[in-house]
């Protein structure tokens, strides 16, 4: 089977319209494993390292960048376990986000295992999405995920899976805690 970056559009009954609209999407490896990558801290500074099937996943999304036409990938940054990724829809329909949603894990799920894959299962089912409809916000995501590597430890989805990892390690802690606003409960 030839892996292409695109697929034809479904033939829904219903006419798209004219009008494009962005969303950003998250989708997270499985159990929000580290699959993707590392960051590393070296000579006091962060830095990626991704992992083989990391520069498969780039190097599919990069593909998908420069053929898709109705649902284009403006930007994307791949993190240790989870992808984001900035869509801009040409044309649009309301079933076509979860239709493209739907060729992408399927298409970096084959890209991945042509190229070695560490697991069979590798994405979560459940995707972050939202809707971006100004061009002051659909500027301001762009410059974000352009500026990404440099301000990964502000992720949320890095930053629940250290606290997971954290609290595997230390088991069930009493007292005080720390909420997200840095706070402490009793």
């Amino acid at each position: 089977m030839t892996l292409k970056p695109f697929s034809p559009l479904p033939l829904w009954l219903t006419p798209f319209t004219t009008v494009p609209r962005c969303q950003l999407i998250t989708i997270c490896t499985y159990e929000k494993e580290e699959l993707l990558g590392k960051v590393l801290h070296q000579q006091g500074c962060h830095v990626w390292q991704p992992s083989r099937f990391g520069r498969a996943v780039t190097q599919a999304l990069k593909q998908m960048q420069r053929h898709n036409q109705i649902a284009v990938i403006k930007e994307f940054t791949v993190m240790p376990n989870h992808i984001h990724l900035f869509v801009l829809y040409k044309k649009f329909h309301p079933r076509l986000p979860e239709w493209f949603i739907s060729r992408i894990k399927e298409f970096l799920s084959q890209y991945g295992k042509k190229d070695g894959s560490p697991r069979e299962r590798l994405w979560e089912t459940d995707v972050e999405v939202q809707m971006v409809y100004t061009d002051t916000a659909r500027y301001a995501i762009t410059e974000s995920l352009r500026e990404y590597a440099h301000h990964w430890q502000y992720d949320p989805f890095h930053i629940e899976k250290v606290r997971k990892g954290r609290k595997k390690e230390k088991g069930p802690q009493h007292g005080k805690s720390r909420t997200k606003s840095g706070h402490h409960d009793e």
